[in-house]
């Protein structure tokens, strides 16, 4: 049964050839089809044909290259954050620094001045209030949004999807660095830059 599904799976890729989200190829590197991808949980992969419609194969089917965008594309998916809220606290070069529970910016600066030894007693009693189930303490995450945003202000606030896309290092007025996590608006753009 299982040549048999592959047969015609290959044998609908011929027919697809609309969708400009990403050409997929087959193992053999005689058959390829446009779709986006949707999801990714091993070993199959669900994508998204041009005419709208799902299809979900084992990535045996594909190339190396398109197996280790799948791989890459589930561990972004799980890592991504849904219909986020969040505001614009810094733009930056290359993107927008982003906080998703407070539009204040001093406690940002408290955030990013603190030595690593404050930071690990702070993450500290961030984890006991949440144990204690404390209300009153707000747990925040701080990242970077990238790609070059035209119109968009210090303190704009969004809403959307963000697709995991590594970690992004930032340089303090002083020299020193700090790490955060960095997102993407778009799953492709976020793959790609974890297969950098």
């Amino acid at each position: 049964m299982k040549p048999l599904y592959i047969i015609v799976l290959f044998a609908l890729f011929g027919f697809i050839n609309q969708c400009e989200a990403k050409t997929w190829h087959s193992v053999d590197g005689k058959r390829n089809f446009d779709a986006e991808i949707v999801s990714y949980q091993s070993p199959n992969v669900t994508v998204k044909l041009p005419d709208g419609k799902l299809m979900s194969f084992n990535i045996a089917v594909l190339n190396v290259d398109d197996q280790r965008y799948c791989v890459t594309a589930g561990d972004v998916l799980s890592r991504s954050l849904r219909n986020e809220q969040f505001t614009v606290t810094q733009t930056l070069k290359d993107g927008l620094l982003c906080d998703d529970t407070t539009n204040d910016p001093s406690v940002l600066d408290g955030l990013v001045n603190r030595t690593p030894m404050e930071q690990m007693e702070f993450n500290l009693k961030l984890r006991e209030a949440a144990e204690r189930a404390d209300p009153s303490l707000k747990l925040r995450r701080i990242f970077v949004l990238r790609g070059v945003f035209k119109t968009v202000a210090d303190g704009d606030k969004f809403n959307g999807d963000l697709f995991f896309a590594g970690n992004y290092a930032i340089r303090k007025a002083d020299g020193s660095t700090i790490t955060v996590r960095s997102f993407t608006s778009d799953l492709d753009s976020a793959i790609k830059a974890m297969l950098k």
